[in-house]
């Protein structure tokens, strides 16, 4: 393979890499949630088979405290 074909091919891969690294969006934490969130409304996946009730904390807080 000739040296230039090997300049031209690395001078094409640096540029897609610099290409497709640049990312210009928001990295807040909306951002974040909003990414976790679409993707488990396109994947859901369930704990527990039917649904379960917790208890509060707060109604506990008092047992626990000595």
């Amino acid at each position: 393979m000739p040296i230039n074909q090997v300049y031209g091919c690395a001078i094409i891969l640096g540029l897609f890499a610099l290409g497709t690294a640049c990312n210009n969006g928001s990295n807040t934490d909306m951002s974040y949630k909003a990414a976790i969130n679409d993707h488990y409304k396109a994947f859901p996946v369930c704990i527990w088979s039917q649904p379960k009730k917790f208890a509060s904390s707060e109604k506990f807080v008092g047992k626990w405290r000595a």
